[in-house]
């Protein structure tokens, strides 16, 4: 298994795991019912992601096949804080029968790369209450 940057070709994999966590989740709370286009919309999204220096979406390949994923950004707080700049990693997804092999660990860890070389101190995550085993992933890695 290798992590690397996503490329064009691996975003339509990308959204597949996206569906994937989606689903998931829809299952855990109404309120991430998608909409009819989400599908289209998220892989847009991703396009802009890929053309952009404060977004990184990483993906965990075993050959061409994307066994998860993971999408951060750079973020600015309001002036009224001393520390204005933070990394949020917003999404991390891996295929369900490759859950406790390391795949979300290696990407966490290349995206933790990322940002210190962006100069990016503080990273905060995003996890759904309703998602036990994402909870403890992350109480795990110290978020």
């Amino acid at each position: 298994m290798r992590v690397a940057r996503a490329e064009e070709g691996d975003l339509p994999q990308v959204v597949e795991r996206w569906r994937e966590m989606m689903i998931l989740h829809e299952r855990m709370d109404p309120v991430f019912e998608m909409a009819p286009d989400g599908e289209a919309v998220f892989e847009g999204f991703l396009r802009t992601c890929l053309a952009s220096e404060e977004h990184l979406l990483l993906v965990a390949k075993e050959g061409k096949e994307v066994l998860g994923y993971l999408l951060a950004h750079i973020e600015s707080r309001p002036p009224v804080f001393r520390e204005r700049t933070y990394g949020e990693i917003s999404d991390l997804s891996v295929r369900e029968d490759h859950w406790r092999e390391g795949v979300g660990e290696r990407m966490l860890k290349g995206s933790m790369k990322w940002f210190k070389s962006k100069g990016v101190e503080r990273i905060e995550a995003r996890a759904s209450p309703g998602n036990a085993a994402a909870t403890c992933f992350w109480r795990k890695h110290g978020f």
